[in-house]
């Protein structure tokens, strides 16, 4: 049993991790800029934006490995590529929003949950069509105990699932046909 193992290839590491940070401290100031113009937490503009820098800072190292490697690209570097840059963007914002809604803006979790509230009422006929009347409630009585860990975890899933996927889009488009 001689088998050998290949070795992962050391830029895979040290360029996801440097687009991941420098993707998670856009997100920050995108999230900052919103916050400051007045954008309300959790519209659509500010997703867009969180789809666009999580894409951006997945697709450009997936990118720069390929041509660093010869043009070689295979499906799995561009999966660990794509695995590590989204988990650095969400872990440093996520990081950074856990500083903001407790020690910058302590009334930003409040804030954000009674403008969801009323959204939800406004549409409380459609939700309630869509979703049924106890799923509706549940949703609204939820809005009140939403605590600063679930928050935060909710942000920090919303960058991981984006990544997630996106990143075999990327993978496939980016690789290379083997021989």
């Amino acid at each position: 049993m001689n088998m050998k193992l290949k070795k992962i290839n050391p830029l895979i590491p040290q360029i996801s991790v440097r687009f991941g940070a420098v993707g998670g401290v856009l997100a920050i100031v995108a999230f900052l800029v919103f916050h400051f113009i007045g954008l309300p937490p959790g519209s659509l503009l500010s997703f867009i934006a969180t789809i666009l820098v999580v894409g951006m800072f997945m697709f450009l190292p997936m990118k720069g490995f390929k041509s660093h490697n010869n043009g070689e690209f295979r499906f799995y570097h561009g999966m660990t590529i794509g695995f590590i840059s989204y988990l650095s963007i969400a872990t440093i914002f996520s990081l950074f929003y856990l500083l903001f809604i407790t020690v910058i803006e302590p009334d930003y979790l409040i804030d954000k949950m009674e403008f969801l509230k009323e959204n939800l009422i406004e549409q409380k006929e459609q939700k309630i069509e869509e979703f049924g009347p106890e799923v509706y409630e549940r949703q609204l009585k939820g809005m009140d105990s939403t605590s600063v860990s679930a928050d935060v975890l909710s942000e920090f899933a919303k960058r991981l699932f984006i990544g997630l996927f996106i990143a075999p889009v990327f993978s496939i488009i980016l690789r290379t046909r083997q021989a």
